[in-house]
C-alpha cells in the first residue's frame, strides 16, 4: 500500500474472488490497509469459485492494460517497449523490460521447440493477441524491441500479431555467439549480400541438366 501511494509505477488491483463480496473486502482487510478502504476502490469481481481459466485471463488483461498505460506514461518518448519472449530457457527478471513472456512450460521437445496444438489454440495465440491489443491500446507511439530464446514458431507468431498494418513498429533484438547484438525488422538498411543472381527464360524439363561451371570442386574425403 506504501509504495502504491507513491505513485512510481507500482499499483494494486484488488480482486473479490472466492464467494467474496465488495462489503467484505475490507472487514476482510482490518488494519493491514491502513486507513485505505479498499470496499471504495474500483475493484474486480470474479463470480465464479473457484475462479475459471477465462476469469484469470480477464483479470490478467487489466493488469496487462494498467501496466503498458503506466509505462507509457513513465518512459521517455525516445525510449522503445522492450519484450522478452522465452521458450527454451528462461531468462529470469531483466532491469527495463516492459513484458517477459515466459513459455518454457508449455514447450518440449528438443531445445523446446514445440508447444501442442491445444495450446497454441486456447493459451498461447490468444496471450499474443491480448499482448498486442493492450501495445495497440496503450503504446502505440513506441517502437517495440522484441528479444529472448525463442524457438521460431514461437517468434514467427509474435510477428503475426504485430504485423506493420497494425501500425506498430517491431524489431528483433538478435544475439550472437560472440554477444554482439543487431536489430533486424522491415526497416533495416538493405545491404548488399555479396551474391548475384543471372535470371534466364527457357522451358525445362525432366531430362535438362543444369551446369554451374563456377561450383569448386571438394576434395574427395579421406578416411584414417
Amino acid at each position: 500500500m506504501e509504495r502504491h501511494k507513491r505513485q512510481d509505477g507500482f499499483f494494486i488491483l484488488p480482486v473479490a474472488a472466492g464467494g467474496l463480496s465488495y462489503g467484505e473486502i475490507g472487514t476482510l482487510l482490518g488494519s493491514s490497509a491502513g486507513i485505505e478502504d479498499l470496499s471504495n476502490w474500483n475493484i474486480t469481481k470474479v463470480d465464479s469459485d473457484p475462479a475459471t481459466s477465462q476469469d484469470i485471463t480477464n483479470v490478467s488483461n487489466i493488469l496487462l492494460n494498467q501496466r503498458l498505460s503506466n509505462i507509457q506514461k513513465g518512459l521517455p518518448e525516445s525510449e522503445p517497449l522492450r519484450l522478452v519472449i522465452n521458450t527454451r530457457a528462461s531468462t529470469g527478471h531483466q532491469p527495463g523490460v516492459a513484458l517477459e513472456v515466459d513459455w518454457t512450460h508449455r514447450f518440449s521437445g528438443a531445445q523446446r521447440r514445440m508447444a501442442s496444438p491445444h495450446d497454441w489454440q486456447s493459451r498461447l495465440l490468444k496471450a499474443l493477441e491480448d499482448i498486442a491489443g493492450a501495445t495497440q491500446r496503450n503504446a502505440n507511439t513506441r517502437e517495440v524491441i522484441a528479444s529472448g530464446l525463442a524457438s521460431l514458431p514461437a517468434a514467427t507468431a509474435l510477428g503475426y500479431y504485430f504485423m506493420a498494418p497494425g501500425g506498430i513498429g517491431i524489431a528483433w533484438e538478435q544475439f550472437f555467439p560472440d554477444r554482439n547484438r543487431q536489430l533486424w525488422s522491415l526497416a533495416a538498411t538493405r545491404e548488399a549480400s555479396g551474391y548475384e543472381a543471372l535470371m534466364t527464360v527457357g522451358q525445362t524439363a525432366a531430362d535438362d541438366l543444369e551446369v554451374w561451371p563456377e561450383t569448386p570442386i571438394l576434395p574427395k574425403p579421406s578416411f584414417s
